[in-house]
Parts: structure tokens; sequence; C-alpha cells
């Protein structure tokens, strides 16, 4: 047994291998059952947190810029089909006879573009087991990753949609973007080229989202290289334009500049050359269908005795690009001092 402790005062005491100010006790300070050890060491434990905390993740961006939705189907289907009416007839500029009946024009043929919906959905379950002897939080751990897990995946969703588009550039550091993708490093994107690939949009009458402006996704990286260019007047921040009624700041909302609102965020593709992937939207460029809305769904239990605790997430729906001339991806470039930890960039080889 340890006696009792005797002469205390200060001095510095081996706490748990570290060397700290503290009362010091002359007397036995160990017992034979516990060992060698210091009394610290023996009756002071490590203690931890309960709740298990989500590392920082970047935010669903893509699917809040999808403006056209199906109006009025027939009937509900796996697949539909949308009209568009994209030429217009001829101007009538000659003055007409007085005596004289014009012939009849036709109206301009329609363009069909088809879409599909599709059930998206993913399921977790936990036991009561885990739950009963567990020294974590599970269930508040569940529902933050299925519904993480919801936005990410239709975030993902979208994003392949608009790798579909056929309008790709890749700068070469001409000012003037390439049609195509990369087959090597990039150069990095400057006004040049956002001013063609702006004006180029216009010229087909892609319209521009409020107040007339396109809608840029950008990764940090590159979005350095393009800051950099210009000052404060040529580049304006986003806390200016906010001062007009219809100014919203959106998450990653960077400002504006030549006609683009800029949008940073990691979740841009990137390739296997180190290339990101810059998108620029306009108005009726992403179609979205939902025939049912993603939601978590708790799901049944599949034992007799009620144990299993399931919880998912679902959906049904489908996106597709609706007008393409309102849908631009460009390959560049960035900055290499920015590190890259992109929250699961997806490597488009």
């Amino acid at each position: 047994m340890a006696s009792r402790l005797e002469n205390p005062g200060q001095a510095d005491v081996l706490f748990n291998a570290k060397s700290i100010v503290g009362e010091v006790n002359t007397g036995i300070l160990h017992d034979p059952t516990i060992g060698d050890g210091n009394l610290a060491a023996a009756v002071v434990k490590d203690t931890f947190d309960q709740l298990i905390r989500i590392r920082q993740q970047a935010e669903p961006y893509y699917r809040k810029w999808a403006t056209v939705r199906p109006a009025n189907l027939v009937h509900p289907g796996h697949t539909f089909d949308m009209f568009q009416s994209r030429e217009r007839l001829d101007l009538a500029t000659t003055p007409l006879d007085e005596y004289g009946d014009p012939d009849y024009v036709p109206l301009p043929p329609l363009n069909k573009k088809s879409f599909t919906v599709n059930e998206y959905g993913n399921a977790t379950v936990t036991t009561l087991r885990l739950r009963d002897f567990s020294w974590a939080q599970i269930d508040p751990l569940q529902a933050y990753m299925v519904s993480d897990n919801m936005g990410n995946t239709v975030d993902k969703l979208v994003e392949n949609v608009l790798m579909t588009g056929a309008n790709e550039f890749t700068v070469d550091g001409s000012g003037i973007p390439v049609a195509g993708a990369p087959a090597a490093l990039a150069g990095p994107l400057t006004s040049a080229d956002i001013r063609r690939i702006v004006a180029g949009m216009r010229a087909k009458h892609a319209l521009p989202f409020d107040g007339g402006l396109y809608v840029g996704f950008i990764h940090p990286a590159a979005a350095v290289k393009l800051r950099e260019e210009t000052d404060a007047a040529g580049w304006r921040p986003a806390h200016q334009y906010t001062e007009n009624t219809n100014g919203v700041i959106f998450t990653g909302d960077i400002g504006i500049y030549e006609g683009v609102r800029w949008i940073e965020t990691t979740r841009v593709p990137m390739d296997s050359f180190g290339n990101y992937c810059t998108f620029i939207l306009g108005r009726d460029g992403l179609l979205e269908a939902i025939n049912r809305e993603f939601s978590t769904v708790v799901t049944p239990t599949s034992d007799k005795f009620g144990r299993m605790a399931g919880l998912g997430w679902f959906g049904c729906a489908g996106w597709g690009i609706y007008n393409e001339e309102a849908v631009v991806r460009v390959w560049s470039s960035g900055d290499a001092v920015v590190i890259d930890d992109s929250f699961g960039t997806l490597i488009t080889a």
C-alpha cells in the first residue's frame, strides 16, 4: 500500500512523461500491483469527445442553376420530349401591294430534345448493438452522412451532364480559346479568353441570368491566375453588387468580371494533365425534370426484433442540356502554389 504522502511543496513533477509545475510528494508513490509508473500515469486517463465531427466538405452548386423544367407533360413517363422553336420567320420588309394578297409562309420546324428520368438513392443501416454499446453518438452521424451523400451525388449527376456539352475549349496562352479537350498542360485562363467566350455566347443568343450576367464555376487555383491579372477596378467584388435589390451572394461567389458572375469551388473536374475545368452557363442551358423530389427516407427494419435502424435517401429525376449555346466548359491550368485538397475532385481522364 502507498504510505501517507509527506512534505508537499512546489517542484517539477513528472506527469504522464511531461515535466510540469505542481505539488511534489515525498514518500512512496507506487503500488506494486500498479507497477513502477508514477501515480499520475496510473490514475489519469485520456478522454475523448462522444460526438464524431465531420471533416469540412465542399457544398453542392450546380442544381440551383437549372432553370428549364417540363411545364405541361401529357403523362408521367421514363423519357419525355421537349420541343424548341429556335428559328424565326423571315423579316417581311417588302411593302404590301394595295390589291395584292401575299403568299402564306410556313412556320419554321421545331427542334425536339429527349430527356430521361431515373431513380437514385443510397441506404445505410445501424444495429441496436452498435447504438447501445458505442461511446459515440451514432444517429447524428448517420443523418449527416446520408444528407451529405445525397447532395454530393445529385451535384455529381448534374456535373456529368455538363461534361457532355458540345462547347469545349482549351486555353493555350494566346488569348483565343482552342476548340476541344487538352492534350497536355494548358495555359492559365485570361481575360482575353473570357471575353471571346462570352462574346460567342451572346452572338449565339445564349440568354444570361438576371443582370445580364452569365455564371462561371472556377477552381481556386485557376481563379488565382485570373484574378491576379486585373485590379479591383476590373474585378467587381461581391459585396459591391449586392446593393442592388436583386443582388444575392451565392456560396463561393467571388465577384463579377467580363460579364460573368464567378463562383469559386473545388468541385469542378480536373484531368490527368492537371488542368481544371471551368463551366460558364447561361439561363436556359441546364434542364431539370423531377418526378420525385430527393429526400431522406427512414427504411423499415428487416429483422424480427426491430434492431436495425435504416436511413437513406431517394429521388427520381433527370438532367440534360437544353440549350447547347448556353453551356461552355474551358480547360486551363492553375496556380501551382495553391494546394489542391479538393475533397473528392473527380478526375476525368
